[in-house]
């Protein structure tokens, strides 16, 4: 499902993110699920699935900083400072792949995470039973397994 996105002849330079969506008929009573990777490269990227429902929360590893007052984006003139908005989870991931590269063992594991998260998501689409506080973690879950692998 992810393969369009991880193909060489797609790269681009300075992504930050990548996302996949699963949409469901309209007049199903079956989720619709998002991939995203939160992370540059597709390529070297985990795709995790997020599912919207009454209680969205995201994880505080995928939220960019808040500058406050001091904001460039608040004060003016406007942008006349950068400021690193990278989330814990983008600079994790990117300084995993600086040290261990994409190729470790690592990396294979990671992507073995995600096949198992897919089996997951075939199993709901297929009919399995849905409990939506299950679904309104499920981003979260995998998020967290992601960054235990980058420390």
């Amino acid at each position: 499902m992810f393969e369009l996105l991880r193909s060489p002849s797609l790269m681009m330079p300075n992504i930050t993110g990548s996302m996949v969506c699963l949409l469901s008929p309209s007049d199903s009573k079956l989720p619709c699920f998002h991939f995203a990777s939160g992370t540059p490269n597709p390529s070297k990227s985990v795709f995790k699935p997020f599912i919207f429902t009454a209680t969205v929360n995201f994880p505080m590893h995928t939220v960019s900083p808040d500058f406050g007052p001091e904001d460039p984006v608040r004060t003016n003139p406007r942008f006349q400072k950068q400021v690193d908005r990278r989330h814990s989870l983008y600079k994790h991931h990117e300084n995993f792949r600086k040290s261990q590269g994409s190729e470790g063992e690592l990396m294979k594991t990671i992507f073995g995470m995600e096949k198992e998260v897919l089996t997951g998501v075939k199993e709901v689409l297929g009919g399995c039973e849905i409990v939506e506080s299950d679904l309104t973690g499920f981003f979260n879950d995998c998020v967290e397994t992601e960054i235990k692998f980058y420390l």
